[in-house]
């Protein structure tokens, strides 16, 4: 099972700022509740761990496959198990002076009984819940 989100935010501050931030992924934990670990393990390359709706923990691999650096940023996991995921995050600055559009899409799919297809979109939906969490990269700037 198959689904895709896409999500876009304002943020009241330059793309190379908010881009730089979220080009942090180890950070993450710190604004996204649900993501309990980043840990870089190569150069384009990081484990992440979430906590799904049920208490366990989901882990996997990811690595960055596309960088353009203060436009855009993608990802895809690397372990095409029970779980994976891909999507990008674009940075677009708007007229208004030091505001950016950040658009963000991500494809979930899971499989197999060790994830339920459910659980894999419950956790999608908080995700994006948190993602608006983005906002919170700002205040750490």
């Amino acid at each position: 099972m198959q689904k895709q989100l896409t999500k876009k935010i304002i943020i009241k501050e330059k793309p190379s700022r908010v881009y730089q931030e979220w080009a942090n992924f180890e950070n993450f934990p710190t604004y996204m509740r649900h993501v309990t670990a980043v840990t870089k393990t190569g150069e384009n390359t990081s484990q992440w761990v979430v906590q799904m709706p049920d208490g366990k923990n989901l882990k996997w691999e990811a690595e960055t496959t596309l960088v353009e650096e203060n436009k855009r940023i993608a990802w895809s996991s690397k372990d095409r198990g029970d779980f994976s995921t891909s999507g990008q995050a674009t940075f677009t600055s708007l007229p208004a002076k030091d505001e950016t559009q950040v658009t963000i899409t991500m494809q979930f799919s899971a499989d197999g009984d060790s994830i339920l297809p459910s659980d894999a979109l419950m956790a999608s939906s908080r995700a994006w819940r948190r993602i608006s969490g983005i906002s919170n990269i700002i205040s750490r700037i």
